[in-house]
């Protein structure tokens, strides 16, 4: 481990990082939880076609990444 890294610190086993990387990662409503707040942060979407068509897209990938259970 690194030193001065906050995880030479927290992690002293192998059992204790896995048990980090499942809080962190493999907690399903802490991911829904942050997509739908990134989603509510979008700026409003211009009267422009182009502006509608990137907000579609971004969209269409937090709903990829909810199904998949990944981040953007």
């Amino acid at each position: 481990m690194p030193q001065g890294s906050w995880w030479t610190e927290q992690v002293k086993t192998i059992d204790s990082a896995w048990k980090i990387l499942d809080t962190e990662f493999a907690d399903r409503r802490k991911l829904m939880d942050e997509l739908l707040s990134e989603i509510n942060n979008l700026r409003p979407v211009k009267g422009d076609a182009k502006s509608f068509a990137h907000f579609a897209t971004t969209i269409a990938c937090y709903v990829d990444d909810m199904e998949m259970g990944v981040l953007c």
